[in-house]
């Protein structure tokens, strides 16, 4: 277990902005999904804003690390739409 902590105190430390800048962008998808409660259309919009930016965040993220691979651009890919698939099942029954 100390291994994994010392990853993350490296990984954290080392890409400090691109972390911030995630977790900022999520509290601010967060913060519109409240703004636009009863508004299902803008809300998905706002939902495939923040998957799509999930998505070039993590391409970004592995170019500046130098570890972008084909199954890494995939795997992105494949997370956003599926967190998008559920959100959308969870909020528009």
């Amino acid at each position: 277990m100390h291994s994994f902590f010392y990853y993350l105190k490296k990984e954290l430390s080392t890409h400090a902005f691109d972390y911030s800048l995630f977790a900022f962008s999520g509290i601010l998808f967060l913060v519109a999904m409240s703004a636009l409660t009863g508004k299902p259309f803008l809300q998905t919009l706002a939902l495939l804003l923040y998957i799509a930016f999930y998505i070039i965040w993590g391409m970004y993220h592995h170019v500046v690390d130098g570890s972008l691979h084909l199954k890494v651009m995939i795997e992105y890919i494949l997370i956003g739409f599926t967190v998008f698939f559920l959100i959308k099942i969870l909020l528009f029954p």
